[in-house]
């Protein structure tokens, strides 16, 4: 009983660690598209989809406990997101 205690607490206090880390990135993102002129739109939009991927990444292992699945699940997840991420960068970049 006391073990199941100390783990649940600890995996609660990671879910924390977690939120905060989405709560930061988040408002990361706004600050640097509304923020410095320092980047052109394209670095900006760029890096927004990169973190948007990472927390969706984060998000689904974490709270959809995608992370347990079985191997194959996880890979097509993995590839899911990078495939994305990826195309919409291209999207974004080269076709202009």
């Amino acid at each position: 009983m006391k073990q199941t205690v100390i783990n649940s607490f600890k995996t609660a206090k990671f879910d924390i660690l977690i939120w905060a880390f989405l709560i930061i990135f988040t408002l990361f993102s706004v600050w640097l598209g509304h923020g410095p002129e320092a980047f052109t739109n394209a670095q900006i939009t760029v890096f927004i989809l990169v973190v948007t991927f990472i927390k969706t990444r984060l998000i689904i292992l974490h709270f959809m406990e995608i992370k347990h699945a079985p191997l194959p699940l996880r890979i097509v997840f993995e590839v899911w997101g990078i495939g994305a991420c990826s195309l919409l960068i291209y999207l974004l970049l080269f076709n202009q």
